[in-house]
């Protein structure tokens, strides 16, 4: 079953990126807005050259408006309302969700290559 993007409710398609260790992690992608869910624990060790695959900034979506996001975005494995990931290793402008209950984050376009820098 297809996850529902939590941030324009498209439903996502799984992609499979490279792991550090030598094997693939499936992930969730929204085709429209380009943000990825990683399921709990899938995140850290997705290799920078899948973060490069995975998370193309696409300049012309970029100058289209987009909303201001004005609440907590719910988690698209079991609904429940995320959480800022705070963390020091993080650019400072950088909005990571975490659910507090399954562990999984999103990442909005550009984030997840940024996180692997």
């Amino acid at each position: 079953m297809s996850l529902t993007c939590p941030q324009c409710t498209e439903q996502m398609k799984e992609v499979t990126a490279r792991a550090t260790v030598g094997y693939s992690i499936v992930l969730d992608q929204c085709a429209r807005c380009g943000g990825i869910w990683c399921d709990r624990w899938e995140l850290y060790p997705l290799t920078a050259a899948a973060a490069d695959r995975l998370d193309p900034v696409d300049q012309a979506a970029l100058h289209q408006p987009t909303p201001a996001q004005t609440e907590l975005l719910a988690c698209p494995r079991c609904r429940a309302r995320m959480r800022r990931l705070r963390d020091p290793s993080l650019p400072q402008d950088a909005c990571i969700e975490r659910c507090p209950n399954c562990d999984g984050m999103w990442l909005n376009r550009g984030e997840l290559r940024r996180f692997k820098r």
